[in-house]
């Protein structure tokens, strides 16, 4: 019976993630388009304005994360399956993977 209720408790912990994670993605691609984050990554490719949009929604998301990682106290898997479903839900969204791979950089650094 404890087995089945810890299975419970695991499955509905990844839920919970599954679902934060393709609302984070879908609110960040409502915010900063593929194009754009692109060019952020690369040198003298985007005005100053434009830069600090997407910076001030990269802290945004550092903050959502680190305050879902605190309030759900989610190992260290489920970290890895935060940033992870992110990434693809991005991917699927049609932003660059390098740009995608930098972003996720950025916020595991940013929100441990």
């Amino acid at each position: 019976m404890w087995k089945r209720l810890l299975f419970w408790k695991k499955s509905e912990e990844m839920r919970r993630i599954e679902e934060f994670a393709a609302q984070l993605g879908s609110d960040f691609f409502g915010k900063v388009s593929p194009q754009a984050l692109g060019d952020y990554f690369q040198p003298d490719r985007l005005d100053k304005k434009s830069r600090k949009h997407i910076e001030k929604e990269i802290q945004a998301l550092a903050l959502r994360i680190s305050q879902f990682k605190a309030l759900h106290k989610i190992g260290v898997y489920g970290k890895a399956r935060l940033h992870q479903l992110f990434m693809e839900r991005l991917e699927e969204l049609d932003y660059p993977p390098k740009a995608v791979r930098e972003l996720n950089k950025l916020l595991m650094v940013k929100s441990p």
